[in-house]
């Protein structure tokens, strides 16, 4: 009987040791570090912007290249991120204060046309907004995360780009418009 005890004893160490390798190495790949911004970020502060062409939600034409000389800020956004609607929503209280504005863009990484139309009418946003549904011009500026936002200046080049949304850094952007702007 003792001999029974001792072999189920040391079954059930093997096993609890089995299961703790096993689990700590599953749990190895939730570990696993993310890219950062950075890393995926396919332009930076001092690079010129890449130029896009697309239609807005309102069949306007939206591109760099057709507001070249002014300030912009491009927001690329996605319908489904808490975050994009946190900085779309604190971008509308601005608009509805009646703030001005650089020409902004709001493009949508993903979505069809009709879904980020729903959206936007949805959550009463009147910036302009467009579905790039294929992130053709999502991918000429990143590889993944939303929202990210873009100051491009006159000259068509970037001057801050902002990750994530963080209280302040809307305000900082468009504090730093102005300044261009002059």
């Amino acid at each position: 009987m003792r001999g029974a005890a001792t072999y189920i004893a040391r079954i059930a160490i093997c096993l609890l040791l089995w299961a703790s390798a096993t689990l700590s190495t599953s749990c190895s790949v939730i570990e696993e570090q993310l890219p950062t911004y950075e890393e995926t970020s396919l332009v930076g502060v001092g690079d010129k912007a890449p130029d896009f062409c697309t239609t807005s939600l309102d069949d306007k034409v939206l591109s760099l290249s057709s507001v070249a000389g002014e300030v912009v800020m491009l927001i690329l956004f996605s319908h489904e991120c808490p975050d994009c609607k946190a900085l779309l929503d604190e971008l509308q209280t601005i608009i509805d204060g009646g703030e001005a504005l650089p020409t902004t863009m709001a493009i949508s990484r993903g979505g069809s046309k009709e879904a980020i139309m729903a959206y936007r009418d949805e959550n009463g946003y009147t910036v302009d907004m467009a579905a790039d549904s294929d992130k053709l011009i999502y991918g000429l500026y990143a590889t993944m995360y939303v929202p990210r936002y873009y100051l491009i200046d006159k000259e068509g080049v970037i001057r801050m780009m902002k990750f994530e949304y963080y209280e302040g850094d809307l305000r900082e952007m468009l504090d730093m418009a102005k300044e261009i702007r002059q």
